[in-house]
């Protein structure tokens, strides 16, 4: 299943031609944060529609593409898998779910956002 969302993804970056530089190794991810002054950008995601929606949309949105990949070093979790991330920093019943995360104190900086509705809200980390 994670290959099938994964390749969903690759397949409409190409289509849109632009790219979200995901990681999918928490740990790399959050040493490249602190290396390059970073928050992270952390989405949760499981196996369900709303999950796949979600990331077909964020693809749609050019400038919000740039905006992530300016600003921010994106993890993509797939919870139906069995990968390493800190749980208890990231708990939630709720999927897809995004976390915006300062990399220097590994602490949440916001409540987890549920919707991209505005890149306002992202302009402000």
């Amino acid at each position: 299943m994670i290959k099938n969302l994964l390749l969903i993804s690759l397949f409409i970056s190409n289509l849109y031609s632009q790219n979200i530089s995901w990681y999918s190794n928490y740990d790399k991810a959050l040493i490249l944060a602190q290396n390059e002054k970073k928050n992270l950008f952390v989405l949760l995601v499981d196996e369900k529609e709303e999950s796949k929606k979600l990331l077909a949309n964020l693809y749609k949105k050019k400038e919000f593409v740039n905006l992530l990949n300016k600003r921010f070093i994106s993890i993509l979790i797939n919870i139906n898998y069995k990968i390493s991330y800190p749980i208890e920093l990231y708990y939630t019943t709720r999927f897809p779910t995004i976390f915006i995360v300062d990399s220097k104190l590994e602490l949440v900086l916001k409540e987890p956002i549920y919707n991209i509705n505005s890149l306002e809200e992202l302009k402000l980390f």
